[in-house]
């Protein structure tokens, strides 16, 4: 795997030539073995920040099911090149309140992961922050800018990554919710709902007009964050390509990145072997009956 170090690491470490140009080095701290490109100036014990390197990682334990924002992460760990396992949690089960899920997220939620490269290990929760997370700690500044060397591009992509977070995510949610999965229908619901996410469309289709991805023609976690849940606009034939053509040939464009397609091919095939049957009055207290008042009502597999 090959990973650029990050501004927070400062690896000093002994230096031996395995061949020409490349140079093995101990980390005596972390014990690890790292492959570094033939440092300019001649020989060193340093690697610095922009230096190519290859290091052995531990996977990253990754924990969710085939829902949008554990999409976002999958989009990120197979973007970056990051080794991980999928613990694949059971929603309609409760998988998600047993106690030992609740120390990797304490709000029961998916996704979140955890990383075994830091020292000591690193519960990482919710979809933007982990997005955030991976960019920052192994992106090396290609999918979220270097907040110090590039303040407006950095801001420019965590701006529309929290647009996702705080109003795209929800409203689609909600309004998947009150479509598919509330046990009455409700119009005014649906309307309110309906009536915002088309608001939030005609926000990103204004913004889609002179942009090849969200933020310039990057692809940034603002991306992987957005088109997680704009892939799914099927799901709602009122939204037609008629009337957001920029929307729609964006996720196209966004399907075409092949680690993208691999996630979506992914879960396309899973749904095809595995068809969603409609909730149970079981499941649905499972899933959305839980007030945190007490456990005695919550589903427990410890």
């Amino acid at each position: 795997m090959h990973i650029y170090l990050s501004d927070q690491l400062n690896i000093t470490a002994s230096m031996t030539l395995l061949k020409d140009g490349i140079y093995v080095l101990l980390n005596v701290t972390k014990d690890k073995i790292i492959e570094c490109g033939q440092i300019s100036g001649g020989f060193s014990n340093e690697c610095g920040q922009n230096s190519l390197i290859q290091i052995t990682i531990s996977k990253i334990e990754l924990y969710g099911a085939s829902t949008p924002n554990v999409h976002k992460v999958l989009f990120a760990l197979e973007e970056l090149n990051i080794p991980y396992n999928f613990n694949v949690l059971s929603l309609r089960d409760g998988d998600q309140f047993t106690e030992e899920f609740k120390k990797i997220n304490p709000n029961s939620k998916v996704p979140a992961i955890f990383d075994r490269n830091v020292e000591g290990g690193l519960a990482v929760f919710e979809s933007g922050n982990i997005l955030q997370y991976l960019a920052t700690h192994y992106g090396n500044g290609k999918y979220l800018p270097n907040a110090t060397t590039d303040i407006k591009g950095n801001t420019q992509v965590l701006g529309w990554l929290y647009w996702q977070m705080s109003g795209l995510g929800p409203t689609q949610g909600n309004l998947n919710h009150f479509d598919k999965y509330a046990p009455e229908k409700i119009e005014y619901a649906l309307k309110r709902y309906s009536n915002e996410l088309s608001r939030l469309f005609h926000v990103l289709e204004k913004q889609l007009a002179d942009h090849t991805f969200i933020v310039a023609d990057q692809y940034t976690i603002a991306d992987m964050a957005i088109y997680a849940w704009i892939r799914y606009i099927y799901m709602h034939p009122e939204f037609t390509s008629q009337e957001f053509p920029n929307v729609f040939k964006y996720i196209d464009r966004v399907r075409s990145i092949p680690s993208v397609n691999k996630v979506v091919t992914e879960a396309e095939e899973d749904l095809k072997k595995n068809p969603h049957k409609p909730v149970t009055d079981k499941e649905r207290k499972i899933m959305f009956g839980q007030n945190g008042k007490s456990d005695d009502d919550q589903q427990s597999k410890q």
